[in-house]
């Protein structure tokens, strides 16, 4: 009999990657009435096998080299000695598992076949993707499938899952405290995609990207459990947002070197807990806070209760459909004839990278609705809802990029001056007069000891919180509010940004708001400000006249 599973040896491709032990190990039946069984190791690089030759209840097992003769040769004289058979007969079979091997691993490299729809499939999926109110739609059947609330957010994370197939897709990274949902928001997207779409990955090294096959995640949508599963690539994370690309070189002997590439145009969706993010890492993805507010919890709650009476088919109805409906979207180019007239805020260094994301979340919008949308030469043309549609998304993806807080962080601010302001009632303080503990506060919000310490501590490096006194052996540590308020306008807004108008659909209106907040006209053509400037002279030195 064969030994239990738990001896088994994990099996191993070329790319280095192991597959699940629960997997039975394919059997190569032999016409001559000896079956074999093997474990591919390495092959075809280094071809070792385990093999097993079961004869009644007499078992051979051993590890060798099936491209080694030498290897096969020692095997088949051993074998055929305990089992009573003739060597040459024991060589001639594996040679066949050798062929037979080859062919296997030939079949599993081979891409998987296309995904073909059904006539009915192909049919209601192009229904879904012609809705006029298709973002609507798709935050509606998240909610039917449990995913409750969070509306904004949701839009922006499944524009950034279709974007995969553009040429410059979006990223997203989901930040909140423990037990907040991020992970239910970046699964709830993920679920949508159509499998040969999606990698899940829960830790990945500094070399793994560097040997994933050339193609293997050229628009891929990559879902990484948690950031910290990913600090040690998160160098090659960034190479691959950026340039689209990796490229490994390695010495290969003798004076030469082998290169590697591998082609990278990925969505990558992240969640994380950590307030001290990289900024070279967080900048290059649009950032997302999971609603934690107690309205939201109780939403959830409800949802989740409806779940366990919700029929199992429903749910996969409605997965199967909107899965169908990524397969029907193709990868065509965006062509945006507005861009020459959009605004966007140039105060902060950060708004070269921030002014791309905001383009492509254009170019997202306009792909997911390319067939509402016209073309031009196979072009996707972007229309003026697109764009409007990009413009409400901005302010709630981009906005928390000008906040110098974490949103958890802001959240915690909000929640002491809140609090600190009761008390001034209540005690005829004035706020920066009052003085609190952690204790005091974790017993306010109910947040957990070590999230209240990270958030903070982030409130405190940034000056919003002073630390008044403590830190000494037996005394506690007391903190005082030095903020009034200023700029909490309880919405995100993200200044700057226009959109056509139905009576100037090629122009835009003629007033818009800039970084600061004040109205600005658009620029007149320079002969009509010449001749302005000239008209405001002459009033100027008329009027010094008189």
């Amino acid at each position: 009999m064969d030994p239990p599973q738990s001896e088994a040896m994990d099996a191993i491709d070329g790319s280095g990657k192991p597959h699940d032990r629960s997997v039975p190990a394919p059997t190569f039946p032999i016409d001559d009435g000896v079956p074999f069984t093997t474990l591919l190791r390495q092959l075809p690089f280094d071809p070792q096998s385990e093999i097993r030759t079961p004869q009644s209840a007499r078992l051979h097992l051993d590890t060798l080299d099936l491209y080694h003769a030498r290897s096969r040769t020692g095997f088949a004289k051993t074998a055929a000695c305990l089992l009573g058979e003739d060597p040459t007969l024991m060589e001639n079979h594996l040679g066949r598992v050798v062929a037979l091997a080859e062919e296997f691993l030939r079949k599993r490299h081979e891409p998987a076949p296309a995904i073909l729809l059904t006539e009915s499939e192909r049919s209601e999926a192009l229904a879904l993707l012609r809705d006029p109110s298709l973002l609507d739609r798709i935050v509606q059947d998240l909610a039917t499938l449990g995913h409750v609330g969070e509306e904004e957010n949701k839009r922006v994370a499944h524009l950034a899952s279709v974007s995969r197939k553009l040429e410059d897709p979006l990223s997203i990274l989901v930040l909140s405290r423990s037990a907040a949902g991020k992970s239910t928001l970046a699964e709830a997207i993920a679920s949508l995609v159509p499998p040969e779409d999606l990698l899940r990955f829960t830790r990945l090294t500094a070399q793994t990207l560097y040997y994933q096959k050339p193609d293997s995640l050229a628009h891929k949508m990559v879902l990484l459990e948690e950031e910290e599963g990913v600090h040690d690539a998160a160098y090659a994370l960034r190479v691959l947002q950026s340039a689209r690309k990796l490229s490994l070189s390695t010495a290969a002997g003798q004076g030469e070197a082998r290169t590697r590439e591998v082609k990278g145009r990925v969505s990558i969706f992240v969640t994380t807990t950590r307030t001290d993010l990289d900024e070279e890492t967080a900048g290059r993805f649009l950032t997302l806070s999971v609603d934690e507010s107690k309205e939201q919890t109780r939403a959830i709650l409800a949802a989740q209760r409806v779940a366990e009476a919700r029929a199992p088919s429903e749910r996969g109805r409605l997965l199967r459909l909107h899965q169908n409906a990524q397969r029907l979207l193709e990868p065509l180019p965006i062509v945006n004839p507005f861009a020459p007239s959009l605004t966007f805020p140039d105060d902060r260094l950060s708004a070269r990278r921030d002014h791309r994301k905001y383009l492509g979340l254009i170019r997202a919008v306009a792909f997911l609705h390319q067939h509402q949308r016209r073309r031009e030469e196979g072009a996707i043309v972007v229309a003026p809802e697109d764009i409007r549609i990009a413009n409400r998304l901005a302010h709630h993806a981009l906005g928390s990029s000008l906040d110098d807080l974490t949103p958890p962080s802001r959240r915690l601010l909000t929640e002491i001056q809140d609090w600190l302001k009761e008390r001034t009632k209540v005690e005829g303080v004035e706020v920066p007069d009052l003085r609190f503990t952690r204790r005091e506060l974790r017993q306010r919000t109910g947040w957990k000891r070590t999230q209240m310490a990270e958030h903070l501590k982030e409130l405190v490096n940034a000056e919003y919180v002073i630390l008044q006194a403590g830190g000494g052996s037996g005394r506690r540590t007391h903190y005082r509010l030095d903020w009034d308020g200023t700029g909490l306008d309880g919405e995100r807004f993200y200044r700057g940004l226009v959109a056509p108008t139905p009576d100037k659909p090629a122009g835009f209106p003629g007033t818009c708001r800039t970084a600061c907040g004040r109205l600005k006209r658009p620029p007149r053509p320079a002969g009509e400000a010449a001749g302005a400037a000239s008209q405001e002279t002459g009033r100027k030195a008329g009027e010094r006249q008189s």
